[in-house]
């Protein structure tokens, strides 16, 4: 009951972090580029008896979710953007993070690894999404747990539209 309770600790804390900064938003000049940053925290929950690792995710919009997140990019076709990952706890290392089938029109790009520790890049093409359109799609993300060398997959969703007029 402990783990799950640290799970229910962190969701809650996490939760108070992010409507605290979405009140002490900055104001900043209009840019050409949006970013969005999805965090991901790995935690061991016990159920019956068998430890089961969840990914907990949240992103700059707040939005959350655990295992399964859809994150929505707003952006007009032409507009740069780029959305990033991070590893905030419980996780050694992401591995990959790849789209979960082909073709595919967000990832043409692959995600990059960044210099700092657990951090991943994905330029989105400037020529989506187009007026109306709505595109989503399923990615994967493969990580290893702190505690663990098993590798560990989820998949979850990302969705580029243009904002609402």
């Amino acid at each position: 009951m402990k783990k799950i309770s640290g799970l229910l600790m962190l969701f809650i804390s996490v939760t108070i972090l992010i409507h605290c900064q979405q009140g002490t938003k900055k104001i900043t000049p209009l840019s050409s580029e949006k970013k969005v940053t999805i965090y991901l925290a790995c935690v061991k929950v016990e159920t019956n008896g068998v430890d089961r690792y969840r990914l907990f995710m949240f992103d700059s919009n707040g939005s959350i979710a655990i295992d399964s997140l859809t994150t929505l990019f707003e952006k007009n076709a032409g507009q740069e953007g780029t959305i990033y990952w991070k590893g905030i706890y419980g996780i050694k290392k992401i591995k990959e993070i790849i789209p979960d089938s082909f073709p595919t029109q967000i990832f043409v790009d692959s995600v990059k690894e960044e210099k700092s520790s657990n951090t991943y890049k994905l330029e989105l093409p400037t020529n989506i999404p187009l007026p109306g359109q709505d595109i989503k799609e399923k990615y994967i993300i493969i990580y290893i747990p702190s505690d663990q060398d098993t590798t560990i997959t989820i998949d979850p969703f990302i969705r580029v539209s243009p904002p609402p007029i």
